[in-house]
């Protein structure tokens, strides 16, 4: 017994130390704790303190947007008056546009009587309407009338070279055999006082040693006028076919010839004076003109000239004589082909009746011959 109490004392001393040292370890525990504690509570403190900064801002923002709210209120009057506006526009703008359609539909209903008065269809219109005049030259036998050839150059020196040029025509031809019938010396002196208008497109005419345009001499052509856009009127007669039917076969060309003439005539005296524009520019509605309206103005309204020759100066005259004048100047020659064409004619009828002769000359005896074997066989 004794033995077993000195074992257990000893057990018990030796187990002190190893309860103090774990008494010692369970102190300094806590105060790692307690130490390590604010470390980590503090970040937790930062947002806590910086709360009232955003709680101002907060509360400063309405009170810095408040003014621009205040401001929109002045604002909306003006969007009222601008709404208030816009209703009195609105019966403006409704009364130009039912204006117009007024006006399109009488235009609409004009032209529908137009061309029920004319005894045209929308197809006859848009290609033109051209009427048949008499004039000297047509057929084989026709031939120019220089009086009314003349008239015709009074009527483009006066009004049509102020657009038009004739730049494939010179000014000798109207004394040669077919011409106007004037004498050289009259040629001359209507060349030299012929104005010419487009600068740049007749430098021919240009006198580099006298620095200046010259007066244009017999030989030379006509001026070109280019200065309005406007087309060349030298063979403006053989451009244009005032004959197309029937049906567009041209078969009527046949009797009536092509009809250059025609439709200048036509034209001349086509416009109804009603007028359009479009785009910017003015157009004038004309029954011989393909499509119905052209931008050229009425060049002719009647008495636009006083003849020499004392000769009615009607508007029906006037389209007749500058148009027999272009058809002239497209065909200065007309007479000598058709003097040509008839020796042409007259030589092959000749020679088809030689030849029928010859041939009946030689072949007659064998001929004769073939019909006596025949009857005996």
């Amino acid at each position: 017994m004794r033995k077993f109490a000195i074992a257990l004392a000893a057990a018990s001393l030796a187990a002190l130390p190893l309860a103090a040292q774990e008494a010692a370890t369970e102190e300094e525990q806590p105060q790692a704790v307690e130490t390590e504690t604010p470390a980590e509570t503090a970040p937790e403190a930062a947002p806590a303190e910086e709360a009232p900064a955003e709680e101002a801002t907060t509360e400063e923002a309405p009170a810095e947007e408040a003014p621009a709210e205040e401001a929109a209120p002045e604002e909306a009057p003006a969007e009222e008056a601008a709404e208030e506006a816009a209703p009195e526009e609105a019966p403006a703008e409704e009364a130009a546009a039912e204006e117009a359609a007024v006006e399109e539909e009488h235009a609409e209903g004009a032209a529908d009587a137009h061309g029920a008065d004319d005894g045209h269809d929308a197809g006859a219109h848009a290609a033109g309407h051209t009427e048949d005049y008499a004039f000297s030259f047509e057929g084989p036998f026709g031939k120019y009338d220089q009086n009314q050839l003349q008239r015709g150059l009074k009527i483009y020196t006066e009004i049509c070279s102020a657009c038009h040029g004739l730049r494939y025509v010179s000014f000798r031809s109207m004394a040669e055999e077919g011409g106007l019938g004037y004498s050289e010396d009259q040629v001359r002196a209507y060349a030299s006082e012929f104005a010419v208008l487009d600068e740049d497109n007749n430098r021919q005419f240009y006198d580099a040693e006298a620095g200046e345009f010259r007066a244009p001499l017999p030989s030379d052509n006509f001026p070109a006028n280019m200065t309005a856009n406007a087309p060349d009127l030298s063979l403006m007669a053989k451009a244009r076919a005032g004959f197309h039917g029937p049906y567009g076969t041209g078969m009527a060309q046949l009797f009536k010839g092509m009809g250059g003439a025609e439709y200048i005539a036509s034209l001349m005296t086509g416009y109804t004076g009603k007028e359009k524009e479009e785009y910017g520019a003015v157009f004038y509605e004309n029954t011989a003109f393909p499509g119905g309206w052209i931008s050229m103005a009425p060049p002719l309204a009647g008495g636009d000239v006083e003849y020499d020759d004392g000769h009615s100066n009607d508007l029906h005259h006037e389209a007749m004589d500058i148009a027999a004048f272009l058809m002239w100047t497209a065909e200065p020659k007309m007479m000598q082909r058709k003097e040509t064409g008839f020796l042409i004619v007259g030589f092959l009828v000749f020679l088809s009746v030689l030849l029928y002769l010859t041939n009946k000359r030689l072949w007659a005896p064998h001929k004769a011959k073939a019909k006596k074997l025949n009857a005996k066989a």
